[in-house]
């Protein structure tokens, strides 16, 4: 697109130029052949200088064009790199929300064997203050007796 634009610009100002130089020409009409042009040497030289001008403007926005287009390749390459960099951040991303959703399920299942084993504690401790009552009331009991 730019580089269009450069040679729209350049190819506009040599038509400039050339339209001014068939402006400042004088053509007689005795001549026949339209090959031939007349012009003073100050129309020459300014011509000249102008063409030059030109081709200064041509070879420097040529350069310009070539560092765009390398600078274009390089910004593509570092934009594949990030979506590249992006696709594996989103893999690591799923595959931390998977282990994740597995972690979970693990807490949840050591969560019910924790308490499953401390409402089994409960009750072997229960029961084994139920016997100890029952062998204390049975050793008062034969004391007693």
């Amino acid at each position: 697109m730019w580089i269009r634009k450069k040679w729209l610009l350049v190819l506009s100002c040599c038509l400039c130029v050339w339209a001014l130089a068939g402006l400042c020409t004088s053509v007689t009409a005795a001549e026949p052949t339209a090959e031939t042009v007349t012009m003073s040497a100050t129309q020459y030289n300014a011509l000249k200088t102008k063409f030059a001008t030109l081709e200064i403007k041509l070879t420097q926005l040529q350069q310009n064009s070539t560092t765009d287009e390398t600078q274009l390749i390089e910004l593509k390459t570092q934009l594949e790199n990030w979506k590249i960099a992006a696709a594996n951040a989103q893999n690591s991303l799923e595959s931390a929300n998977s282990s994740l959703a597995k972690l979970e399920t693990s807490l949840q299942t050591l969560t019910q064997q924790i308490d499953h084993l401390q409402a089994e504690q409960a009750r072997l401790k229960r029961q084994r203050n139920t016997w100890a009552i029952l062998a204390g009331v049975a050793m008062v009991y034969a004391i007693c007796k």
